[in-house]
């Protein structure tokens, strides 16, 4: 018996971005990557999207999730980083969206921060606030 997937509001997020022309044009799409980055060979820029999910209710149609969401963008240099941090949130902060399997209520930003690694390159960090539900 095969398990059913749960739709993933990381890959939904990563589809909303590259259908953002001002955020899709900021990092290469084959640079903005789902989940942890275990490849050292990866090189600025570069985004990952994670998030911490729960469940709120269910009901016959679905059920309410709320996510933490962290899109953590690395660059060569910090103004090529605040533009994108910037971008990010401007875009995506109080919109909603919707495709068959997932409805985006509520996408809030928490304000973003940023540091430079001991290589040089500046990590930025976009936290966000999801409220979604995601339909059966």
């Amino acid at each position: 018996m095969s398990e059913i997937e749960t739709p993933s509001i990381e890959r939904f997020i990563h589809d909303w971005i590259l259908d953002t022309e001002t955020l899709a044009d900021l990092i290469p799409q084959n640079s903005l990557i789902v989940g942890d980055v275990q490849d050292d060979d990866l090189t600025p820029p570069y985004a990952t999207i994670d998030a911490e999910t729960e469940t709120d209710w269910r009901t016959n149609t679905g059920r309410g999730d709320r996510a933490e969401v962290m899109i953590m963008g690395w660059f060569n240099s910090f103004q090529e980083g605040k533009n994108w941090a910037k971008k990010t949130e401007d875009r995506l902060d109080n919109q909603t969206r919707a495709d068959a399997e997932i409805k985006v209520k509520h996408f809030r930003r928490m304000g973003y921060s940023y540091e430079q690694e001991e290589n040089g390159d500046w990590r930025f960090d976009v936290p966000f606030m999801c409220k979604y539900h995601v339909l059966v």
